[in-house]
């Protein structure tokens, strides 16, 4: 839908991945092997961008500071949204929107990658980035099929997504020994999608 609104499918998703992503800074070797596309494109779109005020280059000093990547190089060009652009908040809203969109067919698509007792959405799927995992999966996972749904969604957000996969029984083991992981994702701020298990009842 984006890439037909914008006109280019990868403007459309640098677009979605600054505008989803206001405080972060990207350069872009990590954007290109995130959308899993050349270079040479990502480059072009950047400037084009950077022209019209919709993002701004951001010296060597402060792009050490908003990214930590191993892969970095201490020459190359960092990119983040110009928050003073004339149209951000409208553009930052529409992102949005459209992220819900994305969330909305990644559920779908979870929903046929196995029997599934506990799904919930944490992590930046609810702004809390301290918390391990994006998803959790709890139930008879079809892994390898589930694999496939994350890599697609990954190359149209460019982000990575971070999901746990656990048996009901290690599930259920983990929660009466309050581990640490599973207490910090029950307690967090989350997404309750799927829930036979009724850890929501439970908690109210």
């Amino acid at each position: 839908m984006l890439d037909k609104l914008f006109g280019s499918k990868t403007r459309a998703q640098l677009l979605n991945l600054f505008f989803s992503s206001p405080e972060s800074a990207f350069y872009i070797r990590q954007i290109a092997r995130n959308f899993e596309t050349h270079t040479n494109s990502v480059r072009r779109e950047l400037n084009n961008l950077v022209e019209i005020g919709a993002l701004e280059e951001l010296d060597e000093a402060t792009s050490k500071q908003t990214e930590s990547d191993n892969d970095t190089a201490q020459s190359c060009k960092y990119y983040k949204v110009n928050t003073d652009f004339i149209i951000y908040p409208e553009l930052k809203s529409l992102f949005a929107k459209a992220q819900l969109l994305v969330r909305d067919r990644l559920i779908k698509e979870l929903d046929t990658v196995g029997k599934i007792n506990l799904l919930i959405l944490t992590g930046n799927f609810t702004n809390t980035p301290n918390v391990q995992t994006d998803i959790l999966l709890v139930g008879q996972i079809k892994k390898d099929k589930l694999k496939k749904v994350i890599n697609q969604f990954e190359k149209e957000i460019g982000k990575d997504i971070f999901y746990t996969v656990m048996s009901k029984t290690e599930f259920e083991e983990r929660r009466n020994l309050t581990d640490c992981f599973i207490f910090d994702i029950l307690t967090s701020p989350k997404l309750v999608l799927i829930d036979t298990l009724k850890i929501t009842h439970n908690e109210s």
